[in-house]
C-alpha cells in the first residue's frame, strides 16, 4: 500500500466550549483565531498539502498554547514517528480540559503513538466515539480506518463505516482513498477503481489520487498501464516520490530489475522525501535483487542501510533504519542457510538494541528471538528434534504461536516427512500471506498434490504488492522449485 500517514490526521469542527452538539465532535480552544488556523490546517490536510497544514497549526498553537487537538494535529501532519508521538503525548496531557469526544480521540491516538502498547483499546475508544457521534463523518472514518489498518484488519466493518463517512461527506477525500484500498484488499477491484477515480475527480491536480489508481492497475497486473498512471501523477507533481516507487515496483514485475533500480536512484535528487518513502527507496532495491534471484546483493543493500542508520548519516529515522535492516538481513541470511553469519548478525542486533532502546518490551522481544534463531540453526543442520525443542522454548517465552513460529515448525514437520500436520499448521495462519501460500504450495507439490499446489502457486504469482519482501521471497521460492 501507499503511505497511510495522511489517513491518520483527523480533526473535526465544533464549538468553542465543552458543550457538545449532537452531530459533531466539538473542538476546545480559547482562541477563535486559533480555531480559524486550525480549520485552515484541516483544509490543507484534506488536500494533502502537509507543509501548509503544519504552518497553519503552528500559528494556531501560537494563539493557544493549551490547544490539545492542535497538538494532536501537529503530530499527525508530521511524517516523523517520534515527532508524532511526542505531540500526541502533549495532547494527552492537555486533554482533561477538552470535551468527551476529544478525550476519546486523543486517548485512542495515544494507544497507538504514545507510551502504551497494543491497539485493542484504541479500537474501543473509537467505537465509543462513533457511538456518541453516529452522524459525524470523521468519527465514522476513524472507526473504519482502525478496523482497516489496526486490530487484525476487520475489513467488512471497515468498509461499512468508511462508506458511511463518505455518504455523510462526499468530499472527504481521506475516507474515499482508504475505502478504495479496503475494497482492493477484499478483491473488489471495480469498487476500488470507482473510489479511486472519484478522488481523481475531486483532486485533479494532485498526485495522490492518481497514485492510488495506478496501484489498483498494478494489483490487477496491468503493469504498463500502471506505469503510465504513475507518470501522470509525476506530471502534476514532479516531487511525488511514491510515483517513482510505484514505477520501480511495476518494472520489477516486468522483470526489468536493473531499470527498476535506476528508477529508484532518481529519488536521490529529491530534496524533501518523507521518512516513509525513504524506507521504500531502500526496500524497493532489496526487493529488486530478490526478484532477480540475487540474495547476496539484497543482503549487501541491507548492510549499507544498516550502516547509514548506525552512523546517523541520515536524518530519516536512523535508529529505525538500523533496527529494520538488522531484522531483514538476519532473516535473509537464514533464508539462504548462512546460519553462522545469521547468528553473528543477531548478536550484533541484540547489542544494538540494548545500547539504544530503553523500552523493556522491545529489548525482551529481541532477546526472545534468540530461541527462534537457535531453532532455525538446528533446522538447517537437519537436527529436527533439537529444532522443535528450541522452537517450543521460543513459544513458551512469547506465550503464543505466532506466524513465524508456525512457518518454521511447518518447515521442520515437512522436512521430517509429516506433510499433513505441516499443511494444517500453515492453514492455521489463515494463509493470507504470500510466504505462507508459497510454502503451502511447495509442500503440496512435494507430496504429489499438483492440482491444489498449482492453485496456491498461481495465487502468489498473481499477487502484486509494492516492495513486499515476503512476496518477493515467495516468488523466488516458487521459481527455484520450478528450476529444481
Amino acid at each position: 500500500m501507499k503511505p497511510t500517514f495522511f489517513l491518520l490526521i483527523l480533526i473535526v469542527f465544533g464549538s468553542c466550549g465543552k458543550t457538545e452538539k449532537i452531530n459533531t465532535i466539538p473542538i476546545t480552544t480559547k482562541s477563535e483565531k486559533a480555531r480559524q488556523y486550525y480549520h485552515e490546517a484541516r483544509h490543507f490536510q484534506n488536500q494533502y498539502e502537509l507543509d501548509s497544514a503544519s504552518n497553519r497549526i503552528d500559528k494556531a498553537l501560537e494563539e493557544d498554547s493549551a490547544f490539545a487537538m492542535g497538538y494532536l494535529l501537529k503530530g499527525m501532519v508530521s511524517e516523523n514517528f517520534e515527532t508524532r508521538r511526542m505531540n500526541v503525548i502533549k495532547a494527552l496531557d492537555l486533554s482533561p480540559q477538552t470535551s468527551n469526544g476529544e478525550q476519546l480521540w486523543i486517548k485512542a491516538r495515544n494507544i497507538f503513538y504514545g507510551n502504551q502498547e497494543g491497539d485493542s483499546t484504541e479500537l474501543q475508544y473509537f467505537n465509543k466515539l462513533v457511538e456518541l457521534y453516529p452522524q459525524d463523518p470523521y468519527a465514522n472514518f476513524m472507526y473504519g480506518f482502525v478496523n482497516h489498518h489496526h486490530n487484525n484488519s476487520f475489513l467488512d466493518t471497515a468498509i461499512a463505516y468508511l462508506k458511511k463517512a463518505v455518504a455523510l461527506d462526499g468530499k472527504l477525500t481521506l475516507a474515499i482513498d482508504d475505502l478504495a484500498y479496503a475494497y482492493l484488499e477484499i478483491g473488489d477491484f471495480k469498487s476500488a477503481e470507482k473510489m479511486a477515480l472519484r478522488n481523481v475527480g475531486l483532486l485533479p491536480n494532485l498526485a495522490t489520487p492518481k497514485n492510488t489508481y495506478a496501484e489498483i492497475l498494478m494489483r490487477l497486473g496491468k503493469h504498463n498501464q500502471s506505469i503510465e498512471s504513475y507518470k501522470k501523477a509525476l506530471a502534476v507533481d514532479s516531487n511525488s516520490a511514491w510515483s517513482v516507487i510505484g514505477i520501480a515496483a511495476n518494472l520489477n514485475y516486468l522483470n526489468k530489475h536493473v531499470e527498476a533500480r535506476k528508477t529508484l536512484d532518481q529519488l536521490d535528487a529529491f530534496n524533501d522525501i518523507s521518512d516513509y518513502n525513504f524506507r521504500h527507496k531502500w526496500r524497493g532495491r532489496v526487493v529488486s535483487f530478490i526478484d532477480e534471484g540475487k540474495l547476496d546483493s539484497a543482503i549487501l543493500v541491507l548492510e549499507n542501510q544498516k550502516q547509514l542508520g548506525l552512523s546517523k548519516a541520515t536524518t530519516h529515522e536512523p535508529l529505525f533504519h538500523a533496527y529494520m535492516s538488522f531484522v531483514r538481513k538476519i532473516n535473509l541470511l537464514f533464508e539462504i542457510g548462512d546460519v553462522k553469519n545469521g547468528q553473528r548478525e543477531y548478536k550484533a542486533w541484540l547489542k544494538f538494541v540494548e545500547e539504544n532502546f530503553t523500552r523493556a518490551s522491545t529489548i525482551k522481544n529481541v532477546k526472545d528471538q534468540g530461541d527462534f534463531y537457535n531453532a532455525y540453526t538446528q533446522f538447517h543442520s537437519k537436527n529436527y528434534s533439537n529444532a522443535l525443542n528450541s522452537l517450543e522454548k521460543y513459544k513458551e517465552t512469547i506465550n503464543e504461536e505466532n506466524t513465524q513460529y508456525k512457518r518454521l515448525k511447518s518447515a521442520i514437520l515437512s522436512a521430517n516427512n509429516n506433510p499433513i500436520e505441516s499443511l494444517n499448521l500453515l492453514k492455521s495462519t489463515g494463509l493470507e500471506g504470500p510466504y505462507e501460500q508459497a510454502e503451502y504450495a511447495m509442500i503440496l507439490f512435494s507430496h504429489g498434490q499438483k492440482e491444489e499446489g498449482e492453485k496456491w502457486k498461481n495465487k502468489v504469482l498473481t499477487t502484486f504488492l509494492i516492495d513486499d519482501i515476503d512476496l518477493a521471497l515467495a516468488r523466488m521460492k516458487l521459481k527455484s522449485s520450478n528450476d529444481d
